[in-house]
């Protein structure tokens, strides 16, 4: 695997950038684990749809400002 591309949903990005998605700590705390040891691994792709719906959710739904929205995103890199 760690030679093989994978892509990354945006459910993954959401649950890196932010916190209490889950109601239960703990598992709030795994997820979040598993989604940054995902998403910094090498050979990630990320497609233009995913930063949109990540972009979207994160302005409808946590009302992140525009360059908030644009610091996070430069992460996809």
């Amino acid at each position: 695997m760690i030679n093989q591309t994978i892509f990354i949903d945006s459910n993954i990005w959401l649950y890196r950038f932010l916190a209490d998605q889950d109601p239960n700590p703990k598992e709030d705390a795994r997820k979040r684990k598993i989604a940054v040891s995902l998403t910094n691994l090498k050979n990630v792709v990320v497609s233009t749809q995913v930063i949109n719906e990540t972009r979207s959710i994160l302005r409808r739904k946590v009302n992140f400002s525009e360059i908030q929205i644009s610091q996070l995103i430069e992460e996809f890199e």
